[in-house]
């Protein structure tokens, strides 16, 4: 009985979340997140049984589709690592890199592919058994680089949480990767351009008590709070026919 209710509230917001006008990650975003930052498995189940039916509505966004996906499975697998099962680890773990694997394929130069591609490696990298964490901060370093070379120019410009995702991940993976210089730079950076933001307070520490480097993100410090999409989807729906 438990199970059917949650596949008839799965049904109900699948189809409130059919809207043409919302794009991918304004559907999921909220579920996905729900999980990575408070282990919701109900909202993650919802938001990739979303993803599903996605895949098949939208072929024009499937890239979106692949790398929610791949943030999505890589959560599952670093629960699988840490529940003591390794084997379901590996196989999840090797399903989010064919999810991501596919998404640059069909977008190779997708900022928004990239940007889950680097947080995904920059959340989970730490968590994962000793002997992958250092090829997942070696690709959060490629994902942020890629960013880097696209957004740095115009980075006084993004948005409060655009501006420090990007920097906090710069930051975090130069420094997990021993680009020493680099994470220095950065972080002095991130100081300077997040003023008077958790961002800023989080750097400030990273450089004032280095032992908590280790320890502590410099990421996801901004821009997840619940009823995002219930308040997006009320806008729509009170909008002036077109």
């Amino acid at each position: 009985m438990k199970r059917l209710g949650l596949v008839v509230a799965t049904v109900i917001a699948l189809s409130a979340q059919s809207d043409p006008r919302l794009i991918v990650s304004t559907l999921v975003r909220e579920d996905i997140f729900a999980a990575v930052l408070a282990n919701d498995m109900t909202s993650l189940a919802r938001g990739e049984a979303t993803l599903e039916q996605l895949n098949q509505e939208r072929p024009r966004e499937r890239s979106m589709v692949r790398a929610w996906q791949g943030l999505a499975t890589f959560y599952r697998a670093v629960r699988a690592y840490e529940s003591g099962d390794a084997s379901e680890g590996e196989r999840l773990y090797a399903k989010a890199h064919a999810r991501f694997d596919e998404a640059l394929e069909l977008a190779p130069n997708s900022l928004g592919v990239w940007s889950l591609g680097g947080f995904a490696n920059a959340s989970f990298a730490d968590r994962l058994p000793s002997n992958r964490r250092t090829a997942s901060w070696a690709e959060a370093y490629d994902y942020y680089q890629k960013l880097a070379a696209q957004q740095m120019p115009l980075v006084d410009k993004l948005p409060v949480h655009d501006k420090g995702e990007l920097l906090g991940g710069l930051t975090m993976s130069a420094q997990r990767t021993g680009h020493q210089a680099e994470y220095l730079k950065s972080l002095d950076k991130m100081i300077e351009v997040m003023a008077n933001t958790p961002y800023e307070g989080t750097a400030r520490t990273w450089k004032e008590h280095p032992e908590t480097v280790a320890t502590t993100s410099l990421i996801c410090k901004t821009c997840h709070e619940p009823g995002r999409l219930k308040a997006r989807q009320a806008v729509l729906a009170n909008a002036p026919p077109k």
